[in-house]
């Protein structure tokens, strides 16, 4: 029976990167969102550009202009927001993934280890049943030299 002298270690590991992998993909979830979330406050920003050009056509008044530019800044401040927000994500997916990425080496170490230490375990058997099928055919080899020197005396 073969027993892994590691499997304990081996099975934190696949723990830790198991976990590393939830939080890469909670990362990148987030990293998602906040891109949505600027990309939707782009579309109200040119939307609202665009409705005030064809609106211009009828000679929009002063006041309706300087509300259009307080609204148009306002969107570009959220924005910039928006896209720190962004980056601040992308820089957190990309330590995730350094954390994934060393979770999975360290799991994977493990694992190779665990294919060898196999692998000489079933060379160790293979050998042992060679000598014991060695012995056993050597015993019957000297039984049957016995048994014919017996019957030729």
């Amino acid at each position: 029976m073969f027993k892994f002298r590691l499997q304990r270690v081996l099975e934190m590991r696949v723990q830790t990167e198991q976990g590393a992998a939830t939080r890469l993909a909670t990362a990148r979830g987030e990293e998602e969102a906040a891109l949505l979330e600027r990309l939707r406050l782009e579309a109200a920003r040119d939307e609202g550009m665009e409705h005030a050009a064809s609106s211009a056509g009828g000679q929009p008044k002063v006041g309706q202009l300087q509300n259009l530019r307080f609204l148009v800044d306002r969107l570009n401040d959220e924005i910039e927001v928006a896209q720190q927000d962004v980056e601040a994500a992308a820089e957190d997916v990309r330590g995730r993934l350094e954390e994934y990425s060393t979770a999975f080496r360290d799991r994977r170490v493990i694992d190779i280890l665990r294919e060898k230490a196999l692998v000489t375990h079933r060379n160790d058997e293979v050998q042992a049943d060679r000598k014991a099928m060695d012995s056993v055919a050597l015993a019957r080899f000297i039984r049957s030299r016995s048994l014919k020197a017996k019957r030729e005396s």
